[in-house]
C-alpha cells in the first residue's frame, strides 16, 4: 500500500485562490448583466422625460372606448421628441390583432407604432410621430390587424383630444 500524499500548503493556497477568482468572475458578469440591464432602462426612461418635459408637450387624456370603457390613459405628445403613453385596464387584443397608436389631424390619423400591452393590460411607451405639418386633433388606440395598414380599420380602445 503507497503511502497517501496530503497537498502542500501552497497547494491548498492555490486552490482556494482559484475558487476565489471564480467566484469573483461569476460575481462580475451577474453585476455587468445587471448593470446592462439598468443602463438599457436609464436609456428609456431619458427618452420618456425628453417627451414629457419637452416645451412643445402637451398632455392629453385618455378616455376607454366600447369594450374597453374601464381603460384609461394619458399621452404625451411633442413633435421635437415624440410620444410618451400610458394606459391601463386595456382588454387582450385577440389572436392576430395588436394595439396601434395614431395621431389624430384634420386630414387622417397617422400611425405613430404598435403598443406592446402586458397581460395585465398595462402599456407606456415612446414613439416617433410620423412626419406632417398638419396640426394635431388628437390620439386614439386601436386594435387592428397584425399586418401593418394606413388607417385604423378597428375598434377604438382610447381617445383623447389635444387642447387648443
Amino acid at each position: 500500500m503507497k503511502p497517501r500524499r496530503s497537498l502542500s500548503g501552497a497547494a491548498w493556497l492555490a486552490i482556494a485562490a482559484s475558487i476565489v477568482a471564480a467566484a469573483s468572475l461569476g460575481y462580475l458578469a451577474l453585476l455587468y448583466g445587471r448593470v446592462s440591464i439598468l443602463r438599457m432602462h436609464t436609456v428609456v426612461l431619458e427618452r420618456q422625460l425628453a417627451v414629457i418635459t419637452a416645451p412643445d408637450a402637451v398632455r392629453v387624456d385618455l378616455k376607454g372606448q366600447g369594450d374597453a370603457s374601464a381603460a384609461s390613459g394619458r399621452a404625451f405628445v411633442s413633435r421635437a421628441h415624440g410620444v410618451f403613453v400610458s394606459a391601463d385596464g386595456l382588454p387582450p387584443p385577440g389572436s392576430g390583432r395588436v394595439y396601434r397608436f395614431w395621431v389624430v389631424t384634420d386630414r387622417a390619423a397617422l400611425s405613430a407604432g404598435l403598443l406592446d400591452v402586458n397581460t395585465a393590460g398595462s402599456v407606456a411607451a415612446t414613439l416617433t410621430l410620423p412626419a406632417t405639418t398638419a396640426p394635431f386633433l388628437g390620439v386614439s388606440v386601436t386594435i387592428e390587424p397584425e399586418n401593418g395598414i394606413t388607417a385604423p380599420t378597428g375598434p377604438t380602445v382610447l381617445s383623447g383630444l389635444i387642447a387648443r
